[in-house]
C-alpha cells in the first residue's frame, strides 16, 4: 500500500474523526467503505447507507459491529447480574 492509501485508511478508522470526513470518504473512496463500516465513530445514517450497497466486505464489517455490540450487552448483563 502506498502512503497515500496509508494515510486515507487512517483516516477513515480514525475513531476521532470528523463526521464529515467519513461521508467523504465514504462516497469518494470505495475501497475504504468496509473500514468506515468498522468505525465506532461512524454514524446511523452513513452504516444504513454503506448496508444498502450490497458489497460483501462492507456488510461483514457491518456483521462484525453487530456481533460485538451484542457480546459486550451480553457481557454487561452477565456481570451485573451475577449471583
Amino acid at each position: 500500500m502506498s502512503q497515500a492509501q496509508d494515510d486515507l485508511v487512517a483516516r477513515a478508522t480514525d475513531p476521532n474523526a470528523e463526521l464529515t470526513t467519513l461521508h467523504e470518504l465514504a462516497q469518494n473512496y470505495p475501497g475504504l467503505r468496509p473500514y468506515i463500516a468498522a468505525n465506532p465513530r461512524t454514524y446511523p445514517d452513513l452504516l444504513n447507507w454503506l448496508g444498502t450497497l450490497g458489497d460483501p466486505a462492507v456488510d461483514a464489517a457491518l456483521a462484525a459491529r453487530t456481533d460485538r455490540k451484542s457480546t459486550r450487552l451480553n457481557s454487561s448483563h452477565n456481570q451485573r447480574y451475577r449471583m
